[in-house]
């Protein structure tokens, strides 16, 4: 955790071959988190179409609770399927993990609070 800020980095290339142990780290990063959540794929050098699909389920289940999902893509082709895909307008994608946290953590702190029973 980084500033309040759950961070799940992946690295190599997310394909077939890992599709269990990635959705099993995305499901896990997502349960436990209860604040904003930035997946960095930063060091991710190929994405397939199971792994998009287990980003869209991750948005999707962060959404439903009202958390928000921060996805790093620094690699051209990942981000370049992303636009192709339309997934470009439906994460919040960033170039750095700092640029994500530091909106995660901006994002945090302007949700207004619920106003106490006494007001």
């Amino acid at each position: 955790m980084v500033q309040g800020v759950h961070v799940l980095t992946i690295s190599g290339d997310v394909d077939i071959s890992v599709k269990t142990e990635f959705r099993g780290a995305l499901e896990k990063a997502v349960a436990g988190a209860n604040s904003p959540l930035v997946i960095d794929l930063s060091r991710a050098r190929y994405f397939d179409a199971g792994a998009f699909s287990s980003l869209i389920a991750a948005q999707k289940e962060m959404t439903a609770r009202a958390d928000k999902l921060y996805i790093v893509v620094t690699r051209p082709i990942i981000r370049r399927l992303l636009s192709i895909l339309n997934l470009d307008a439906f994460f919040n994608l960033y170039l750095s993990a700092r640029d994500a946290i530091t909106a995660a953590v901006t994002a945090e702190s302007t949700i207004p609070t619920r106003a106490s029973a006494e007001d």
